[in-house]
């Protein structure tokens, strides 16, 4: 059952959904979004995790910004005026913002009642690929996997944060291109 949800944060409140099983808790997925946001593609894939047997949260990473939905266009990425949006949505996520949303979203989606005890697991997408790997960073003691998939900023991501030195894990790191 896909449920609306607000998620607090440090800096306001996130929207999101919650897609959930009535019946029984499950393991929970902090799943973030492109810089598209929230969208029917993004639900959709959330819904057929859900169905693997998940708990799965999708905040709103750019709530500072916008509500849903974040674009009141079709993005063109070859068009100034979508270039434009996407650095009005990325500006406010720096990589202490990223970190401070990524505790609440964490915290947030283990307290649920419908999350089964024990650890998470986070997905990130292209922009959102380095946060992904930044909540297990700030939160190793409830992340357990953090996947990236097609990430953007990744190297520049690690390089900075030194998030190789997370406690207690063992990063591996591959790429199809090497």
């Amino acid at each position: 059952m896909k449920q609306a949800v607000e998620i607090p944060t440090s800096e306001g409140t996130a929207e999101g959904f919650i897609f959930r099983d009535n019946a029984r808790r499950l393991p929970g997925v902090l799943y973030l979004t492109d810089i598209g946001g929230i969208r029917e593609a993004n639900l959709g894939m959330a819904s057929r995790l859900a169905e693997q047997g998940y708990t799965v949260l999708v905040p709103n990473l750019f709530y500072r910004t916008s509500e849903l939905p974040v674009f009141n266009f079709h993005p063109d990425f070859r068009e100034e005026r979508t270039m434009q949006r996407v650095r009005e949505l990325g500006a406010p996520l720096t990589p202490d913002a990223m970190n401070r949303d990524s505790i609440a979203y964490v915290n947030f989606l283990a307290s649920s009642d419908a999350v089964a005890p024990g650890p998470t697991a986070v997905v990130g997408f292209c922009w959102s690929g380095a946060m992904a790997i930044r909540a297990a960073a700030v939160r190793p003691e409830q992340v357990a996997a953090a996947a990236s998939f097609h990430a953007g900023r990744l190297l520049l991501t690690i390089h900075r944060a030194r998030i190789a030195s997370c406690p207690g894990s063992k990063p591996v790191f591959t790429s199809a291109m090497r």
